[in-house]
Formats: structure tokens, C-alpha cells, sequence
């Protein structure tokens, strides 16, 4: 009784076929067809929608923009140095005081409430 395929010498027949049929690939082929990666038409791709890119582009925009506003540091300091630059003592406290009450933890029992 023979029982159709499970003939082992038949499936490594096949597999040394296949294997030799590797061989004669090319070379981004056969790099391909041993675990490596696939050639560059066959790579999977994606597309960015305009928003995406839009937000990429700002991100790069932001990244490259200097931290320091050079220019107001200049007029800053002309206005110091000539005695013209004057400090409102109310607004920087009123500015201090909303900061603190914005970032402040709910509840915590502190802050210009305490």
C-alpha cells in the first residue's frame, strides 16, 4: 500500500529544487529569498496626508527657530542701559500670582489662596 504524499525523498526532491532555483537569481533577488530585505520595489510605502506634512514641516520650522528673540534682547538692553526700561511692580505680580493659580495642583491647599 503506498499512501500519496508522504514520500520523503519526493519532498526533499522539492526542496533541494527550490533551493537550487534560489541560486540562480539575482543578487537583490537572492538576498531576498534568504530572509534579507526584499528589493526596493517591493518595499511597502506610505503616503502622508497634507496635514501630516503641513505638521512636519512646522515641526522643522520650530526645531531650527533659535530659543534666544535675539532683536528684543538688543532693545532690552539699549532700553536699560539709557534708563528708559521701567518695571510695573503690579503687573509683575499680577503676572506671578496667574501663573502660580494655572499650574497650581487642585486642591493641594496651597497657592494664593493659602
Amino acid at each position: 500500500m503506498k499512501v500519496h504524499g508522504t514520500d520523503p525523498l519526493g519532498r526533499l526532491q522539492n526542496l533541494l529544487d527550490r533551493l537550487e532555483g534560489a541560486d540562480k537569481l539575482e543578487p537583490s533577488d537572492a538576498r531576498w529569498a534568504h530572509g534579507q530585505a526584499p528589493p526596493p520595489a517591493a518595499r511597502d510605502a506610505i503616503q502622508l496626508s497634507e496635514q501630516a506634512q503641513e505638521l512636519g514641516r512646522l515641526r522643522e520650522a520650530l526645531a531650527s527657530s533659535p530659543e534666544i528673540r535675539q532683536e528684543l534682547v538688543e532693545r532690552l538692553r539699549e532700553q536699560i542701559g539709557s534708563g528708559l526700561y521701567r518695571v510695573d511692580g503690579t503687573r509683575v505680580a499680577d503676572a506671578m500670582l496667574r501663573e502660580e493659580l494655572v499650574h497650581a495642583p487642585a486642591g493641594d491647599g496651597e497657592g494664593a489662596d493659602a
